[in-house]
């Protein structure tokens, strides 16, 4: 036999070797599929791991049984790697999270500081990117965690959907990945928010199959607010409204809808739908003080009239838009107003702005910016345009009243 042909099925007894398998494969009916971590600080400093796992026979059946979707197993430990490993003493199979859709922190945990954890997240190499942070709000993620949702079997994939779609159309809700998390931290002039969760109605009547078999569930978790945070300490909470308002500051809105009641209050008001908002943020340094104009362009349609006005006319159009750009300021200042004299943390990027306009003034503040940051003046300019009235122009309430 010719040395070639002698070579050629050596090299191809090789490749029949190396292709043969997998030595790292695992198969399904020897993992749990992890959806969701919680993580929650113990009083002695020991971090409380919990993790929901979908129970496969139950996704897949088509018929309604008494066993849930989902399942939630709890280990305590001193980091967060070791409770992870220690699962596999309450777990039927190792726990795997490549498809992890939500970390959830509790409150206690958020306060505490977040950066042990985040080094964790963003280390191992099993997890992917694409998860939510979020903060449970006034609990512990373990009892969030055991909430069942209707509609969405799997309650990680439900907060998931949620978040997507209202950070699409309702401007307080944004989602929060690791990666944003992460910059926020180690951005000399700015700091992080998650998105919060809440748990409306009693935690433990929620994780009864009894919360999914109403038409209205008793239990059920809301997304509608941002934890804002100082570097790794959460600082405190936005309301709803200022949590809008921070999405408009920094260019985060998509989709939403704004109210402004009519002369008379009684008679309801009017509701723009926002279909377009973009966000300017201008630093300058003036006798040796930082201040930062805030510029936001809306483009909005009517969406609902309440009130008798006569909308084919253009004086009436800019009177409206006149109404909403005073509204829109007004949850601007506000929003500004809480982050600078109560929470005192800056999520705008105001330092980050100023240190890309002036490098050398930067340099020389930065270090006391947590005490300047709250003296920062600010100028706020809104400006509406709505470009349509709907497929209706006048409000038929004006014609009942003539």
């Amino acid at each position: 036999m010719k040395r070639t042909t002698l070579l050629k099925l050596a090299m191809l007894s090789l490749c029949v070797l190396l292709l043969s398998g997998c030595w790292s494969k695992r198969e399904l009916n020897e993992i749990g599929i992890v959806t969701a971590i919680g993580i929650d600080l113990q009083d002695d400093n020991q971090y409380k791991v919990t993790v929901q796992v979908i129970n496969p026979s139950e996704v897949s059946s088509k018929e309604m049984t008494t066993r849930t979707a989902v399942s939630t197993y709890t280990a305590v430990g001193n980091s967060i790697f070791e409770t992870v490993r220690r699962l596999i003493t309450k777990t039927p199979r190792q726990v795997y999270m490549a498809h992890v859709r939500e970390i959830v922190f509790g409150e206690e945990m958020a306060r505490a500081g977040i950066g042990k954890a985040l080094d964790f997240l963003s280390r191992d190499h099993e997890m992917r990117t694409d998860f939510h942070l979020t903060v449970a709000q006034g609990m512990e993620a373990e009892d969030l965690l055991k909430v069942l949702t209707p509609l969405e079997r799997i309650p990680a994939e439900k907060a998931f959907s949620s978040i997507k779609g209202g950070e699409k159309y309702w401007a307080p809700v944004q989602s929060v990945k690791i990666s944003d998390v992460l910059n926020a931290m180690l951005s000399e002039g700015d700091n992080p928010v998650l998105t919060g969760m809440q748990v409306v109605g009693s935690p433990e009547e929620g994780n009864q199959l009894d919360n999914v078999e109403q038409v209205a569930s008793p239990t059920s978790i809301e997304v509608s607010r941002l934890a804002v945070f100082q570097k790794e300490h959460l600082a405190g909470w936005l309301t709803e409204e200022q949590s809008k308002g921070y999405s408009y500051i920094v260019d985060k809105v998509h989709s939403s809808a704004e109210f402004v009641p009519c002369k008379d209050a009684s008679q309801g008001g009017i509701t723009l739908e926002v279909f377009n908002a973009d966000s300017t943020l201008e630093a300058a340094i003036h006798t040796g003080k930082p201040k930062v104009s805030i510029s936001i362009k809306i483009d909005a349609g009517i969406a609902e009239v309440e009130c008798p006005l006569r909308l084919s006319e253009t004086a009436v159009i800019h009177q409206v838009e006149n109404q909403f750009e005073k509204r829109i300021t007004s949850m601007i200042n506000g929003t500004v107003d809480v982050l600078q004299q109560d929470l005192k943390s800056d999520i705008l990027g105001f330092g980050e702005l100023i240190h890309r306009k002036d490098k050398a003034y930067w340099k020389s503040i930065r270090k006391d910016w947590v005490d300047i940051f709250p003296e920062v003046e600010t100028e706020v300019n809104v400006t509406v345009h709505i470009k349509r009235t709907g497929t209706i122009v006048d409000a038929y309430q004006k014609d009942m009243e003539e």
